[in-house]
């Protein structure tokens, strides 16, 4: 599972980004993250949340959001085979 950091070094951040950029058109529209979370329109949430990384990337109070788009990574290899 992705690991929590306050902040994430930029090779992290520029790996992310770009692995989404690579794979948006290939997104499904839903997927489970865990038991409890779903996300629903996946293509248009991973830009948004592609944009919030990039632009808040160097904010410690984000922290928590970027790894949930490192989580949803994880779950889209994982499931999906990207």
């Amino acid at each position: 599972m992705a690991e929590y950091k306050r902040l994430y070094t930029k090779e992290e951040i520029d790996d992310l980004l770009q692995w989404f950029a690579q794979r948006y058109d290939r997104l499904p529209e839903r997927i489970a993250l865990d038991d409890s979370t779903t996300v629903f329109g996946m293509p248009e949430t991973a830009r948004k949340l592609c944009e919030m990384v990039e632009t808040n990337c160097e904010n410690p109070t984000f922290g928590a959001c970027i790894r949930h788009v490192f989580r949803l990574r994880e779950r889209l290899i994982e499931d999906c085979g990207l």
